[in-house]
């Protein structure tokens, strides 16, 4: 327990760093255009993130020597490798399209709007790219709309209603507002795109490998997609500018654009003040490594799309509460109590409507001899499953899964276990309680295993040849 609370404190700094990006962000653009903070922004960022994978690979090389298990090579299967989450397109195209249409376009919105129309019009997207993500999850099948996840919804509605309407009316040009507006819906569908595309990346056979010879594979896994899509993301950055530059005819938009390029030999200046050290290093490396990290690493006993959902709002209310604050945007108090008491609604609707739709299941498979291995690996690399053990008796593999909704359940013993080759027979079990003390009596709760062994006078060593 005391894990997940410290990856959910850890979670939240990340939400809280974010919300914080518009404090040195608006320091910049007193002197430069938002496109060359965020190209600075994604530049030292790509080198950063390479610079860290050459040194795991250098010092995975000393310690190893040629024997090393993480080599060079690895990097290049990890690109042409297919992703199956992704339309089994190969690895190197689909953190392509996620730079593109998800960290980049994202970005440049995002950075564009706060530029434009301040941070707390900007704080809609956020909204906006949650209200999607749940309702494409619902219409994929992946959730199930319950009467707290339609509070939760129309909470997150009412307040994107509120924001919008009343920042329209603080603006001394409505058409401006409206059109800023726009752009801000823009922007959350971009970053819809990039929360549901970019946890599309599940490790191949070949990479759980490598994984059980070498435990930092993950780690270096984490950096090594990181330094792609930021590397992709510099890439494309200027071509996606030129197109834009192109399509979009609007003043302030084209005027962006044009100092951007104006701009390109003042990077450094950026990159060495203390607010661009802020934005790039405190704002933009740290979260995102950090988050990325959580990804891998996070305990199966809880959910990590639960607590990114959950803890995902904590942005927009950062922003709103630094617009009126810091930036002295206007914006009556009032209405920011209001939102604010949504957004607490919605927290708490999500919270629950999750931890309700908790579905812990045990698998139990009975296979054949020589498919043990591939199935044990197949079933570790679900994402539902918490836990894969082989077994000796009626079935030979057992495997412990939690759900959030029936339908998931339904799906995967339908879509993958039902498919498993060499499957002969399976059972599914499903768990009540997970709370195992309540098994234990009162005067026993809060001991030791050890502790109970001793005080019911039973030989451990008979206790370890039944379990």
């Amino acid at each position: 327990m005391k894990e997940v609370s410290r990856k959910i404190l850890i979670l939240s700094v990340c939400n809280l760093l974010w919300g914080l990006i518009p404090w040195p962000a608006f320091q910049l653009f007193s002197e430069f255009s938002s496109f060359t903070v965020i190209f600075a922004r994604f530049l030292m960022m790509a080198a950063t993130m390479l610079g860290i994978v050459g040194i795991i690979l250098l010092w995975l090389r000393v310690r190893n020597g040629k024997d090393a298990n993480i080599q060079v090579r690895h990097v290049f299967r990890y690109l042409i490798q297919k992703n199956p989450e992704f339309y089994f397109r190969a690895q190197w195209i689909y953190l392509l399209i996620v730079a593109i249409f998800g960290l980049n376009l994202m970005t440049m919105l995002f950075f564009y709007c706060l530029k434009t129309i301040g941070a707390i019009t900007t704080s809609i997207g956020v909204i906006i790219s949650l209200i999607l993500v749940s309702s494409i999850k619902w219409g994929m099948g992946k959730e199930e709309i319950s009467g707290f996840k339609i509070i939760y919804l129309i909470t997150l509605i009412i307040a994107t209603v509120i924001l919008g309407i009343v920042s329209q009316q603080q603006s001394s040009s409505g058409d401006f507002s409206a059109m800023g507006i726009i752009v801000v819906v823009f922007y959350g569908i971009a970053l819809a795109f990039f929360v549901l595309s970019s946890g599309a990346d599940r490790m191949s056979n070949s990479e759980y490998q490598i994984l059980r010879a070498e435990p930092k594979y993950k780690l270096f896994r984490v950096f090594l997609k990181l330094s792609v899509l930021s590397l992709f993301s510099v890439v494309t950055y200027i071509p996606l500018l030129l197109i834009m530059q192109f399509l979009f005819q609007e003043p302030a938009l084209q005027t962006e654009i044009t100092h951007f390029f104006a701009e390109l030999p003042k990077i450094g200046q950026i990159i060495g003040s203390w607010n661009g050290m802020a934005l790039i290093i405190g704002c933009t490396i740290l979260p995102y490594t950090l988050y990325y990290l959580l990804s891998t690493s996070w305990p199966k006993s809880a959910s990590f799309d639960l607590w990114v959902g959950v803890l995902q709002l904590i942005e927009p209310i950062i922003n709103l509460v630094l617009g009126i604050t810091v930036l002295n945007e206007v914006f009556p108090v009032e209405w920011l109590l209001v939102i604010v008491f949504f957004m607490l609604i919605a927290i708490f609707t999500k919270y629950v409507s999750e931890t309700h739709a908790q579905l812990n299941v045990i698998l139990l498979l009975k296979i054949e001899p020589q498919r043990h291995l591939e199935i044990m690996k197949e079933c570790y690399r679900i994402k539902a499953s918490r836990e894969v053990r082989s077994l000796i008796g009626d079935y030979d593999i057992m495997v412990d899964l939690q759900f959030t909704t029936s339908t998931a359940m339904n799906r995967l013993i339908s879509q993958k276990i039902s498919q498993l080759p060499g499957l002969k027979r399976y059972e599914i079990l499903l768990v009540t309680t997970q709370d195992i003390d309540r098994a234990v009596p009162d005067m026993e709760k809060g001991s030791t295993v050890s502790q109970r062994i001793i005080k019911s006078q039973i030989s451990p060593s008979i206790t370890k040849s039944k379990s």
